[in-house]
């Protein structure tokens, strides 16, 4: 016990130490006048920027080039299911024979439709709705990313 009888002379509670410490004299570099800022310097904070702007432009470079090249893909795919669509109505105006063996696609699509609506259509031939459903779908994909992609190039040329 004798070891600790100093320090209870000493009584040096945390309330005494906070109230015993001496101030700090200002730093040399700090102005009195303003409290430091947590703010970076101009020339940093500009530089971060100027990244980050770049960054972002990069990445919409990325997304319209991979958008360009889902557009073609998708244009590829949409060729190949109206020439398969075209095929199959061929084939199918030849087995059932249709009276108009001479339409154009514009005509093609309409009787496709009408006959969509017929419940008999639909039990016979589930392929070709199928190949329409598909072809719908990917003009519409091509319709939504032709959009995005006027978008993002208007707000990459601002």
């Amino acid at each position: 016990m004798e070891s600790l009888e100093p320090l209870l002379e000493l009584d040096l509670s945390p309330v005494h130490k906070k109230m015993a410490r001496p101030k700090m004299p200002p730093s040399v570099d700090a102005n009195p006048l303003q409290p430091k800022s947590r703010r970076l310097p101009a020339d940093v904070r500009r530089a971060r920027h100027r990244d980050r702007m770049q960054r972002q432009r990069l990445a919409e470079k990325q997304s319209i080039e991979l958008k360009r090249v889902e557009v073609q893909r998708l244009t590829r795919e949409l060729e190949q299911a109206i020439q398969r669509l075209s095929s199959d109505l061929k084939s199918l105006r030849e087995g059932d024979t249709l009276p108009s063996a001479d339409l154009s696609l514009e005509e093609e699509d309409e009787e496709f439709k009408l006959l969509e609506g017929d419940t008999g259509w639909k039990g016979r031939s589930t392929a070709a709705r199928l190949i329409q459903q598909r072809y719908l779908s990917l003009v519409l994909q091509q319709g939504s990313i032709t959009e995005e992609n006027r978008r993002l190039t208007e707000r990459f040329r601002a």
